[in-house]
């Protein structure tokens, strides 16, 4: 599993455009004095500057791509636990894997989400 923040991620938007500000995680903080104190800290992942009508990227745009960016862990998770229910079903040696170009593709995306390279 990779060391990203963990879930659940968010945005906020400016209150002027509607377009992203920020994309954060609500997490408990870990770095208490005391253990059984829990407290949850706020931890901001992205800062989007908003751009006036000359921005390099429409609102509709951003709003996209910072909605991607919050599914981001959801979509590894699900990923990772495809990849691995797969794995098991083919781990049977009655069946065999197909080593199919989504199974690779899908296998270099979970790479690439937890810094792997080659």
């Amino acid at each position: 599993m990779s060391k990203h923040t963990p879930k659940p991620w968010s945005m906020t938007l400016w209150s002027a455009s509607g377009k992203p500000a920020s994309i954060y995680a609500q997490t408990e903080d870990e770095r208490s004095d005391y253990p059984d104190d829990h407290h949850e800290a706020t931890i901001e992942l992205c800062f989007f500057v908003d751009c006036d009508e000359d921005g390099y990227i429409d609102s509709d745009e951003m709003i996209a791509n910072a909605n991607l960016m919050v599914a981001a862990p959801d979509l590894l998770e699900v990923l990772e636990g495809m990849v691995e229910t797969l794995q098991a079903f083919y781990d049977d040696p009655d069946n065999e894997l197909p080593d199919t170009r989504q199974m690779i593709d899908a296998r270099a995306a979970i790479a690439k989400a937890n810094g792997v390279t080659k």
